[in-house]
């Protein structure tokens, strides 16, 4: 009776120094025959194109836990709400009020920014907080570093608005809410 091939081997420092192809054949002729086939499909099975569709994928997985994301910030903090809220206001204003796309870009990028740091700002808070509620030094002096990036960003936003909006002339009524 012949003996099954062994699917276990030792590889010899002789083996270590052949060429991949030699290697490969080697390999082969230590697993068992269906071991192969089966080798063999899977290799047909990831053509180019699955391997695209792989990565498309990804980036549409990548894309729904982004909305997730961002659907959690929106319900669970209150600060993101408030920003959501006023960017429903400035972005419009700033391509009003904006005279050319550089000015456009720039106050809607400012305002873009707070909330980009919001929402690095609440993903800290919320990981500090998974940690642990009891007070920490540590923990504390992270949130307040995180706060202060938002505040600096506002500051950033205002600053930004008001250079360029001063150059302008913007009617007395639209400024009769401030």
């Amino acid at each position: 009776m012949i003996e099954p091939r062994s699917r276990y081997r030792v590889e010899t420092i002789h083996e270590l120094s052949l060429s991949l192809q030699d290697r490969e054949t080697i390999r082969e002729l230590s697993l068992p025959d269906s071991e192969i086939a089966l080798q063999k499909r899977r290799a047909i099975r990831e053509s180019p194109l699955q391997e695209k569709m792989k990565i498309i994928q990804q980036i549409f997985n990548a894309f729904q836990y982004a909305l997730k994301g961002l659907h959690a910030t929106v319900t669970h903090q209150f600060a993101f709400q408030i920003e959501v809220a006023l960017s429903v206001v400035l972005l419009p204003l700033a391509y009003y009020w904006g005279e050319n796309g550089i000015e456009r870009a720039l106050l809607m990028m400012s305002w873009l920014l707070v909330l980009v740091v919001e929402l690095i700002n609440s993903s800290i808070e919320t990981t500090v907080d998974r940690i642990g509620l009891e007070h920490h030094k540590l923990s504390g002096r992270a949130k307040d570093i995180a706060s202060a990036a938002v505040l600096l960003s506002l500051v950033n936003a205002a600053a930004v608005w008001f250079f360029i909006l001063a150059d302008h002339d913007i009617p007395a009524s639209w400024l009769k809410f401030w």
